[in-house]
């Protein structure tokens, strides 16, 4: 385990040992309402502050502003320096955001499931540079050649558009599965270019690397998550999403209507490509080991290679140097995810072990993607980290 346990499920400690403890205001749910009182608002972090301290004036902002609900966690080398909720992961319930709330991560699941693909290739289970066809036999035989499975880690396997499998697909209560016969309607749709050409984005990837691992193996999924990756990294409270209703003590997602939050349905993708489920504790621990556990010592060089070609596209997350725009250009592995109104995002800079986690059950505040250098993940890693370091030379 990599992430120290016996925390307090909501305290902010300040940065570079500088310890900040900060208490939720009352938030009351009243109506579908939620009421922020605070003594004053924090405009603007006051000059001196610690990080901590400017950290949460951002996210109490967002709070205030823009209805921000959610959950941040800042670690380096494992150890936290920021945790903190903000309003309710379930205000029916009256439950609050902290650190043990489990959520839906999405399309995060693909960062587990390459590395799950990588893990076996390196005890000889997979070929990663195997066509899928190799595997899938010819009851369900891709068109076209068929992608490589580090092809489909990489979104390049020329396959059709999520929308048109969407379209074929047509009951969305199918995509509870089984993935073989999701994958099964894949083959049966035109591919859209050769392999490795071109960049695009899909869930179907994923869905036919998944059935590949699961007939290669013999075993589902979610077992052979829990036992290559999640055990051995100890990240207890994380696995697949079980299925509808929503369990007690869960994230709901919420839109805003006015000044209303109102309750969206429970996720129903439960593949490999979008279905697991963690809690914040669990991802800064997941966050972690992607560049200092053992168990990915062997794999993690070839693992978080990103591609500049086709934008620092690797397997299952994006690889590339980052800067807050005055500080040090790091290699940072960034993955998010979103199912309706949860967002998470995460950013791991793997040369100095800082890992940042942010969700939110609101849909509307702004998260953005870090490189884009916009959003509330943009503004608390420049507040994290708040170097001055020259760019680098082009």
């Amino acid at each position: 385990m990599f992430l120290r346990q016996g925390l307090p499920a909501i305290a902010v400690i300040a940065a570079l040992g500088l310890w900040l403890t900060a208490c939720m205001e009352d938030k009351i749910p009243d109506e579908g309402r939620i009421v922020a009182a605070q003594a004053e608002r924090n405009a603007a972090a006051p000059q001196g502050a610690t990080k901590a301290a400017k950290l949460d004036a951002i996210f109490t902002r967002a709070m205030e502003e823009d209805g921000f609900m959610g959950h941040v966690i800042i670690t380096h080398h494992g150890e936290v320096m920021f945790a903190k909720g903000y309003g309710f992961a379930d205000i029916e319930a009256g439950l609050e955001h902290d650190v043990d709330v489990p959520f839906p991560i999405a399309s995060v699941t693909k960062q587990w499931t390459s590395a799950v693909a990588f893990l076996l290739a390196e005890k000889g289970v997979l070929e990663l540079d195997n066509s899928a066809n190799q595997y899938l036999g010819e009851a369900c035989s891709l068109p076209q050649g068929s992608a490589t499975l580090r092809q489909l880690m990489a979104h390049r396997s020329g396959l059709a558009r999520d929308e048109e499998f969407y379209r074929t697909l047509g009951d969305g209560a199918a995509l509870l599965g089984p993935v073989d016969s999701l994958t099964e309607i894949i083959c049966t749709l035109p591919q859209r270019g050769d392999p490795g050409i071109e960049f695009i984005y899909r869930r179907t990837d994923t869905i036919v690397l998944q059935t590949v691992i699961e007939q290669v193996t013999s075993r589902p999924f979610a077992e052979l998550l829990q036992t290559e990756l999640l055990e051995p990294l100890g990240m207890t409270a994380s696995g697949m999403m079980p299925p509808a209703p929503r369990p007690a003590g869960m994230m709901a997602g919420y839109v805003r209507i006015g000044g209303d939050y109102v309750a969206e349905e429970y996720p129903r993708y439960l593949t490999a490509a979008a279905g697991g489920l963690s809690t914040p504790r669990d991802m800064a621990v997941w966050n972690t080991a992607i560049s200092e556990a053992p168990l990915f010592d062997s794999i993690r060089d070839e693992w978080l290679r990103g591609d500049g070609a086709i934008g620092y596209t690797g397997a299952g997350q994006w690889v590339f140097p980052y800067s807050t725009g005055a500080g040090r250009w790091l290699m940072t592995a960034e993955r998010q995810g979103q199912t309706g109104a949860i967002h998470n995002a995460n950013a791991v800079r793997l040369q100095d072990g800082y890992t940042f986690n942010l969700v939110s059950n609101v849909g509307g505040p702004d998260l953005e993607k870090i490189y884009t250098r916009r959003g509330l993940v943009n503004d608390a890693i420049r507040i994290l980290l708040s170097e001055e370091t020259a760019r680098p030379a082009q």
